[in-house]
């Protein structure tokens, strides 16, 4: 459905012959690297129909790669073939084989290639290191865990409510502990690569499979004009196991006296103080992203882009406990594991890939350092190419548009529930206060009915002047919003 409607935009542009149209997700304007298959496009560069400045994309084997600017609230920016007579000289991305570092315009990185692992990854706006190595731990390492019948049975007994034991809490038949212990492994041996493009540098790190662990390939990605970093970790043929099991993407960080905002699902939390008894607290599911940072509210923030179960200070399979608060710099991002019985596969196989997005924070807040930058990450920027006649609709157009951050726009289309327009915004970063909504040229209403999650009426309508309107908005709750 996605791409259908993607490429009924492009094609309904008042533009003829090849382009690519980018689009926005997101209220708010932004930039960002699209990547999409044109082929034959090689060779080519490109412009903004709305700007005389045209740019070179990078085209490797017929994927087009380029940093679109300014891409309107949930809007779109069409772009057209152009020539460069004199192209600017980029800021610059480079890396050193032999000293295994590369470094981009916001970060310098070393690898350990004995280790896959980033052995020191510095902030160059501060000069401060990110990379930290808690209890011996790297950056980026793998972990896998092979549980034995003692600790998924103390699981068992801390968790599980007697008398009776069902086999969805434990796996039955696992030979004792002295014939099978617990084991953690990681992998060695990486050979290391780098790969250039005209938005970023890769360091890409591959060890081959071994007992007990796949092939692995770790990537560490910096761009020449974004200010994060991006790691991907990507299993390859693992083999389906049903023994008790897990794997983890490790972020040790470098930071003193760490303190802990995870986004979760209406809330942010902390999760030394905001965990009532009996909940988890050894595993989270993360709705946004979460931070690092010491008091002074300095050091790390990243979000999970395809899996979001996380553990802080230590892995959190087959543990409980009513007590617990992480005090070590490191968070490990869970790739897969087989504790739940119900509901969820016996076994893991096959072959993925896990992103996580890194960025340095000077001073916590949380609609910069940590709502934004992950909404950002999980909702980019799409890009689509067509060709031939041109359409009906402008080039270049705003959608809906808000007059601050933090907020989600979680609905915007055909009433549900009777006749009208529905909008539904949600806030994230716990921020009270009004804002502004700008609506898209063409709506015409004269008002706006505030009504609840079931579509009733709730409140006075508010008054729509130039297409905007100004909403009463409350810390992590949504409003909605009915437009005749």
């Amino acid at each position: 459905a996605l791409a259908h409607d993607l490429n009924a935009l492009a094609e309904g542009v008042n533009v003829r012959g090849p382009r690519v149209v980018v689009y926005n997700p997101l209220p708010c304007k932004r930039s960002g690297i699209v990547s999409l298959n044109v082929p034959g496009f090689s060779g080519h560069a490109l412009k903004a129909t709305d700007s005389r400045e045209a740019f070179h994309v990078d085209e490797t084997n017929g994927c087009v790669s380029f940093l679109a600017r300014d891409i309107p609230p949930m809007g779109y920016r069409t772009y057209v073939p152009a020539q460069v007579e004199k192209p600017a000289q980029p800021p610059r991305l480079t890396f050193h084989a032999s000293r295994f570092t590369l470094e981009s315009p916001f970060f310098s990185a070393k690898l350990d290639p004995s280790r896959g692992t980033i052995l020191s990854l510095v902030d160059k706006g501060s000069g401060r290191e990110l990379a930290g190595h808690t209890d011996g731990l790297g950056l980026g390492q793998y972990l896998y865990e092979r549980f034995d019948r003692d600790r998924v049975m103390q699981w068992c007994s801390n968790y599980v409510r007697g008398p009776k034991l069902w086999a969805d809490f434990y796996k039955p038949g696992q030979p004792p502990s002295d014939q099978y212990p617990y084991q953690a492994a990681s992998p060695k041996d990486f050979k290391l690569r780098f790969e250039e493009s005209a938005a970023s540098v890769d360091a890409v790190m591959d060890c081959a499979a071994t007992t007990n662990l796949p092939a692995v390939t770790t990537r560490l990605i910096l761009y020449r004009d974004l200010p994060f970093a991006d790691l991907e970790i990507t299993l390859h043929d693992k083999p389906y196991d049903s023994w008790p099991e897990a794997g983890w993407l490790c972020l040790p960080l470098n930071v003193n006296d760490p303190q802990f905002h995870l986004g979760r699902l209406a809330s942010i939390i902390d999760p030394a103080r905001d965990i009532i008894t009996g909940a988890n607290r050894h595993l989270f599911g993360i709705n946004t992203g979460l931070t690092v940072t010491d008091g002074t509210g300095r050091g790390v923030g990243f979000c999970p882009m395809d899996y979001p179960l996380v553990s802080l200070d230590t892995p959190g399979c087959w543990r409980y406990s009513l007590d617990f608060v992480p005090k070590k710099p490191v968070a490990y991002v869970n790739l897969f594991n087989n504790q739940w019985d119900t509901n969820f596969r016996l076994w893991n196989s096959g072959t993925w890939t896990s992103r996580v997005r890194l960025w340095a924070i000077g001073q916590y807040t949380a609609e910069p350092a940590l709502i934004t930058p992950s909404l950002e990450a999980r909702n980019p920027l799409l890009a689509v190419a067509a060709e031939g006649a041109a359409g009906a609709m402008p080039p270049t157009r705003t959608g809906l548009a808000l007059s601050r951050k933090g907020i989600q726009v979680t609905a915007f289309g055909t009433n549900p529930d009777g006749p009208g327009t529905l909008l539904r915004l949600w806030e994230q970063a716990g921020e009270s206060g009004p804002v502004t909504v700008r609506l898209p040229d063409g709506m015409n209403a004269k008002q706006a009915q505030p009504v609840d999650l079931r579509g009733r009426s709730v409140g006075k309508p508010i008054p729509v002047r130039n297409g905007a309107l100004k909403v009463p908005v409350a810390a992590f709750a949504p409003i909605s919003l009915l437009l005749p």
